[in-house]
């Protein structure tokens, strides 16, 4: 019985930080934006501005849609999880906001006059999630 009553516990212990951490993805949501650190200072970046995001080696380049790139040293893995779901990981290397591709193919993504490849890994999950608008 008493087990039980610990197994509960726990349960609703994990079920609370999820909860947590879904209040906070859909605060941050609301607000439109997320921060980052760039050149010592944080930035504010406006999701309906960011086009993608490139992983350059041990730092990561947002392109914004003035045309500004914003360097930052963060991992491409970590900042994918800040994201809203209109963000896309097409590759290792790139995480494209969906609703800045003016066409795909099975291939690459096109956003402006930029065309990114997708990579085998992630092929599947973006032609299907691109499909379905």
């Amino acid at each position: 019985m008493f087990k039980s009553f610990i197994l509960l516990i726990k349960h609703y212990f994990v079920d609370q930080r999820a909860i947590q951490e879904l209040e906070a993805k859909q605060l941050q949501m609301e607000k439109g934006y997320f921060t980052i650190r760039s050149n010592r200072k944080i930035s504010k970046i406006a999701y309906d501005e960011l086009e993608y995001i490139e992983s350059l080696a041990d730092y990561i380049q947002l392109h914004l849609a003035n045309g500004t790139p914003v360097n930052a040293k963060e991992k491409i893995s970590h900042i994918e999880k800040e994201l809203p779901d209109s963000f896309l990981r097409i590759h290792r290397s790139f995480i494209v906001n969906t609703t800045k591709i003016s066409s795909f193919s099975r291939e690459n993504v096109v956003i402006g006059e930029k065309e990114l490849p997708i990579s085998r890994t992630y092929k599947k999950v973006v032609v299907t999630k691109l499909q379905k608008g």
